[in-house]
């Protein structure tokens, strides 16, 4: 289960990690334009991509769970599915 919470975390993570030395997001920009201070204007991304990072966490990790508990025994055993 962890390593499937991992895997799907790994777009989130690098963009988080590459915001504002090698893109841009609309956010800042915005900020940024509309007059706000670039330290303001990363800040705000920051807390954005941080926020969406978050949400995703905690939707794997509810969907990840769920779906053990269907798919798998106790025994981490897949089960086979029913017939048609």
């Amino acid at each position: 289960m962890s390593r499937a919470l991992k895997s799907g975390l790994i777009p989130l993570i690098d963009q988080t990690k590459t915001t504002g030395m090698v893109f841009f997001p609309g956010a800042m920009v915005g900020a940024i334009l509309g007059g706000a201070s670039p330290i303001n204007a990363v800040r705000l991304q920051l807390i954005l991509l941080w926020t969406l990072m978050g949400a995703a966490s905690i939707s794997a990790l509810i969907a990840t769970s769920m779906a053990q508990t269907r798919f798998f025994t106790p025994a981490h055993q897949l089960l086979d599915p029913p017939a048609p």
